[in-house]
C-alpha cells in the first residue's frame, strides 16, 4: 500500500460510512429534524443528494404533467460534442420546455461545455438553468424561476 493510500484510506472509509448513515428514509440534516423550519428552505450548500431530492419532490408537487426525464445528452438539443449533460429535462408532449443542469463545482457555469448546452437551448427557445454547489438553492427560488420561464 502506498503512501498516498494510507493516508487517504481512512478518510475514504470514514466518508463512506457517513454517506451510509445519512442515506436513510430522511435526506435531512439531524439538527432540522423535530424542528419548526421548513427544511426546503434551508439552504443546500454542496449536498448534492438533498438538492436532487428538493429538486425530484417540485417536479412531483408542482410539474406533475410534465414527463420529467433526467442525464439528458446534450447532443440531443444539439449542442457540440463534449458539452454538458443535463441533469434533469422538463417535457411537455415529447418537447423539452426546461432543462437543468446540477453542477459540480461553483466555477463550472463558465466552462465551454457548460456555455455550449446554454446556447443550444437558447437557440430552441428552452429555458436552461444551472444550479450551483455553493448557493443555497431553496425550493422557493427554484420553483419561481422554473415558474417564471416555463410556459
Amino acid at each position: 500500500m502506498g503512501f498516498l493510500s494510507r493516508l487517504f484510506k481512512g478518510d475514504t472509509q470514514e466518508h463512506a460510512q457517513n454517506q451510509n448513515k445519512t442515506s436513510g428514509s430522511s435526506p435531512w440534516p439531524e439538527h432540522l429534524k423535530g424542528t419548526d423550519r421548513d427544511p426546503d428552505e434551508e439552504p443546500c450548500w454542496y449536498a448534492e443528494r438533498i438538492l436532487r431530492n428538493r429538486l425530484e419532490r417540485i417536479f412531483s408537487e408542482e410539474w406533475s404533467g410534465y414527463e420529467v426525464r433526467r442525464d439528458i445528452p446534450a447532443a440531443q438539443l444539439g449542442a457540440p460534442a463534449k458539452s454538458h449533460d443535463y441533469s434533469y429535462g422538463l417535457y411537455l408532449q415529447g418537447q423539452p420546455k426546461a432543462m437543468i443542469m446540477v453542477l459540480e463545482d461553483k466555477d463550472d457555469y463558465r466552462r465551454k461545455s457548460v456555455v455550449s448546452s446554454h446556447r443550444a437551448c437558447e437557440s430552441k427557445g428552452i429555458f436552461c438553468m444551472n444550479l450551483l454547489p455553493h448557493m443555497p438553492n431553496r425550493r422557493s427560488y427554484i420553483s419561481k424561476r422554473l415558474k417564471e420561464n416555463v410556459g
